[in-house]
């Protein structure tokens, strides 16, 4: 004969969820302070041997700062001229700043008559300015750096302006000072020789 299911007694039911919440418990370990989540290690720093990249370059500061200064005069100074003003007294502004080869490269170029006739006809008169745009080459001894040179020009047709990109060397000399050694234009490749000593 089949006995008819019977309602269970809800102290059995409690008794039950009692003794399986305990058993859980049991079996779960406790959580103690030494079970706190720690983070990941952090990943390692690089380090380089001095945090100052000025201590990587073959030149000290003070020389760096001295030749870009001395680069953005010259070529201030190089585009910066007037119709009525006299070779010698353009020439005179550059010659402290140039070695002797250069110098006698500006002297040439700056007595070129059909140039002087040029701008005397045109009444020609140029401001420069120029900035230091980046570094190309670096050495003990020799420094090339990328100048931005803009020129107002005044004309008797007016006003305009000029851009160029110059390259322009700076070598150290015997008395350990910097001297403008060459410059063309910076799309010509000049690469300058940063392994010459000072002359």
């Amino acid at each position: 004969m089949t006995r008819p299911d019977l309602p269970i007694p809800n102290f059995a039911i409690s008794a039950c969820l009692t003794a399986g919440l305990l058993a859980a418990c049991a079996l779960r370990p406790p959580v103690t302070d030494d079970h706190t989540a720690s983070p990941p290690p952090a990943s390692p720093t690089p380090t380089t041997a001095s945090s100052d990249v000025t201590a990587l370059l073959p030149l000290t500061t003070a020389d760096l700062t001295a030749a870009i200064r001395l680069t953005t005069s010259f070529a201030t100074a190089y585009g910066t001229y007037s119709y009525d003003q006299p070779p010698q007294a353009y020439l005179a502004r550059l010659r402290p700043m140039a070695t002797p080869e250069l110098y006698g490269s500006l002297a040439r170029a700056a007595s070129t008559r059909s140039i002087q006739a040029q701008r005397a006809r045109d009444r020609e008169a140029a401001t420069a300015h120029a900035t230091a745009n980046k570094i190309r080459t670096i050495g003990p001894h020799s420094l090339i750096l990328i100048i931005n040179l803009r020129q107002d020009i005044t004309t008797t047709a007016g006003r305009h302006q000029r851009t160029q990109r110059l390259a322009i060397t700076a070598t150290k000399t015997s008395d350990d000072s910097w001297a403008i050694h060459d410059f063309q234009p910076a799309d010509a490749g000049n690469a300058g020789d940063t392994s010459a000593g000072a002359s």
